[in-house]
């Protein structure tokens, strides 16, 4: 409990400096390495990388909220059961994320937190343990993010039964072959097995 305070501390200091613009946050507690959301607001900070501290789905608001105006973001989102995006307002100032989702049970906390970015020109993501087809993401990049330019995406699952890998391999290769993909934007895909 200390610690967690000790935290909050350092996180508002840091939060309370009015000339800072970029800022990477490394802070560890034990074995632990979840962000605390600060309480103060910052009104100048712009680039935020947390990459070494993870976040809960459910204090992504939060974090918008006492940084409201972050263009770039770099986290790692941490969901559990019971951990989900509600949105709340849209992030759009946001205009880079660098992202890595680990343990996602669904793609609707990913979905919805993708609908509050719509000014996001340059997305990288990596999901651990969910795939997102091409198709999805051609919906999600029609109907959400309509000013991307970049979209690095990595997708890791560990298959623990050896029934049909290639099969499901060749499945979500052959949804990222259409001319969304290949003509318009010129983004390709690769299998790593």
């Amino acid at each position: 409990r200390d610690d967690q305070m000790n935290f909050q501390s350092i996180i508002n200091s840091v939060w309370n400096f009015p000339q800072l613009i970029r800022c990477n946050v490394d802070i560890s507690i034990g074995e632990r390495d979840l962000f605390v959301i600060p309480t103060k607001i910052s009104t100048s900070l712009r680039y935020l990388n947390m990459y070494n501290n993870a976040l809960k789905w459910s204090l992504i608001n939060k974090l918008f909220e006492y940084t409201p105006y972050l263009k770039r973001l770099s986290m790692r989102i941490f969901s559990g059961t019971n951990d989900y995006y509600i949105p709340s307002s849209s992030f759009s100032t946001l205009i880079d994320l660098n992202i890595i989702i680990y343990y996602t049970s669904d793609t609707s906390s990913i979905i919805s937190f993708l609908q509050n970015t719509p000014n996001l020109h340059r997305l990288y993501i990596t999901l651990w343990s969910k795939f997102i087809n091409g198709h999805e993401w051609k919906q999600i990049i029609c109907n959400y993010l309509p000013k991307l330019k970049v979209f690095q995406l990595r997708m890791k699952r560990k298959f623990y039964d050896n029934h049909d890998i290639q099969e499901q391999a060749n499945e979500l290769v052959n949804s990222f072959q259409s001319s969304f993909w290949l003509d318009e934007h010129k983004w390709f895909i690769r299998c790593i097995t």
